[in-house]
């Protein structure tokens, strides 16, 4: 492709545009689904609870136990590389 023709280029971005358009498409059918599938769960959950009471105890939400503070991710510890050469006479004649 020439960067200096302004058809190229013309048809380069329409080309972009219609792909993009096609992600869009499929991520909107990707949350309707999602959308619907979520809907489901809840309503199983919901019709699993009434019909059995018993099994499927109420959970509250999960809580963080008092003074518990996640340890903050750390670097990997290595050790200092070896040295390659004594350069200490470099440039003493």
């Amino acid at each position: 492709m020439d960067p200096a023709d302004p058809a190229q280029v013309r048809i380069t971005l329409e080309q972009q545009g219609a792909m993009l358009g096609r992600h869009q498409a499929h991520l909107d059918t990707v949350t309707q689904h999602l959308q619907t599938l979520s809907s489901c769960v809840a309503e199983l959950t919901s019709a699993l609870r009434t019909s059995a009471p018993g099994i499927v105890p109420q959970q509250p939400p999960m809580q963080t136990p008092p003074g518990f503070q996640p340890t903050p991710p750390r670097e990997p510890r290595l050790p200092p590389p070896e040295k390659y050469a004594d350069f200490s006479q470099v440039g003493t004649a």
